[in-house]
């Protein structure tokens, strides 16, 4: 399962072994000072993602990889039966991740008073 951790300055997203092979994706450490934000998500994120390059889609089980719609880039690690929140970034290679977590508005309260507290 995906973990979002705070570290320093940081949100690290570190994934386990599995979710490295269908994410082609090694997990990725975000400058606090790049995240505009971050807001739970309903079931229909999965509609709006564009085209998948690389990585995994299985319709309602999982979902993960670099998702490319117009000039938007996300990179998503979602599992069934988790929800979701997606942390908007600013500058860099993607727009915005989207992660499967047990408690969605937990991590939208904890990234938004760390960037907030910066």
């Amino acid at each position: 399962m995906a973990k979002l951790d705070f570290q320093q300055t940081d949100l690290v997203l570190t994934l386990g072994i599995g979710e490295m092979v269908i994410a082609l994706n090694g997990g990725m450490r975000i400058p606090l000072s790049n995240i505009r934000g971050a807001e739970a998500v309903d079931g229909l994120w999965r509609k709006n993602l564009g085209w998948r390059i690389p990585g995994t889609y299985i319709p309602f089980l999982v979902v993960a990889g670099t998702y490319l719609r117009r000039k938007n880039k996300a990179f998503v690690i979602w599992h069934a039966g988790q929800q979701a929140v997606q942390i908007n970034l600013g500058d860099g290679f993607y727009s915005r991740i989207i992660v499967g977590v047990e408690d969605a508005q937990h991590w939208v309260d904890e990234v938004t008073m760390m960037i907030t507290s910066c």
